[in-house]
């Protein structure tokens, strides 16, 4: 309870002019300053700059739209199931690491992010019962709407492999792993 206070108070604390030249933000100050902002504090928004500025890290995890988007997708199919999103989350990152490879370029980095993405769009397409409110099958085009879903996910996962590749063999062997 002590902490929440504690947290609380740290939100609604005022920006002060000192606050817009710091160069350094603990993560409890980075935290607190996120919090403020996402509150919708106008005041945090300048000193948000400044900290977005020198913490290329922060805006990296606060900016991170593929994860964003795996945690919606998981979300929307294990419903009240405590596991597997953290099951999913770290498998998906995983299959980014070993897709990367040891030095991956940016571009490389990009691409396997988006196999994973359509990895993962793929495959809880293909486990998704669809079944009606009171559990009967739907009709015929509801079963076929969700196999065009199916195939459309699974060509997007195939040109993504697709582009990896392509620019792995444009990067020669020097450089792709």
């Amino acid at each position: 309870m002590e902490e929440t206070a504690k947290a609380q108070s740290l939100i609604v604390a005022p920006t002060t002019g000192s606050d817009l030249t710091k160069t350094v933000w603990t993560t409890t100050e980075q935290r607190a300053l996120l919090a403020r902002a996402y509150t919708g504090d106008k005041a945090a928004t300048r000193e948000l700059r400044a900290m977005l500025d020198v913490h290329s890290e922060a805006v990296k995890a606060e900016g991170d739209l593929a994860h964003l988007a795996h945690l919606n997708m998981i979300e929307v199919v294990t419903r009240e199931d405590r596991v597997l999103p953290e099951v999913l989350t770290r498998r998906i990152a995983q299959m980014q690491t070993e897709l990367e490879g040891s030095h991956p370029t940016v571009l490389e980095s990009l691409l396997c992010e988006r196999i994973a993405t359509c990895w993962l769009a793929v495959y809880l397409l293909d486990a998704a019962r669809i079944v009606t409110a009171n559990g009967e099958r739907p009709p015929e085009n509801i079963i076929e709407q969700h196999e065009r879903m199916k195939q459309r996910a699974h060509k997007r996962y195939l040109e993504a492999c697709l582009a990896l590749a392509k620019v792995r063999r444009l990067l020669g062997p020097s450089i792709a792993q």
